[in-house]
C-alpha cells in the first residue's frame, strides 16, 4: 500500500519543533517591587517535553552578583489551530503566558520571545 504525499506530510508535521533539549541565555533589565532597576542575565538548560510540561535550570546573575541556581518546572502548549512543524514561527503559552518562538530554517536554534515583554531567550537545541 502506497502513501499519498498528504498522508506524510500529515505524519512528519506531528511534531512540536520546540520539544527537546535547548542550551539557553537571555539578558534583561527589569524593575524590583521598591522600584530598583536591575541587569539580570540567565544561562543554562531548557527542556520542552512531548507532554507539554517542561523544565528549566538556569544559572542567573543579578546585577553582576554571584550566580544563582534557578530550576523551575513549567506547562506550555502550541497554540497553533493546526500543528505544522515545518512553520518556523510558532506561538506558545508558558505558564499562561503567550511567546512567540522563531526557528532558524534547520529548527536547531531559535529567538523565544515574550509577547508584549522585552524578555528574549536565545536558544540552540543540545
Amino acid at each position: 500500500m502506497a502513501c499519498s504525499t498528504d498522508d506524510n506530510a500529515n505524519s512528519i508535521n506531528q511534531v512540536d519543533p520546540i520539544i527537546g533539549s535547548f542550551q539557553s541565555s537571555f539578558t534583561l533589565t527589569d524593575e524590583t517591587e521598591d522600584g530598583q532597576v536591575v541587569d539580570i542575565s540567565a544561562n543554562g538548560i531548557i527542556i520542552f517535553n512531548a507532554d507539554g510540561t517542561g523544565s528549566r535550570n538556569l544559572l542567573v546573575t543579578t546585577d553582576g552578583g554571584e550566580p544563582q541556581e534557578s530550576n523551575e518546572t513549567f506547562e506550555w502548549e502550541n497554540l497553533s489551530s493546526t500543528l505544522n512543524s515545518s512553520e518556523t514561527t510558532q506561538n506558545y503559552a508558558i505558564n499562561g503566558d503567550a511567546f512567540t518562538a522563531v526557528f532558524t530554517s534547520t529548527f536547531s536554534s531559535l529567538v523565544l520571545s515574550e509577547d508584549g515583554g522585552d524578555l528574549q531567550i536565545s536558544m540552540t537545541r543540545n
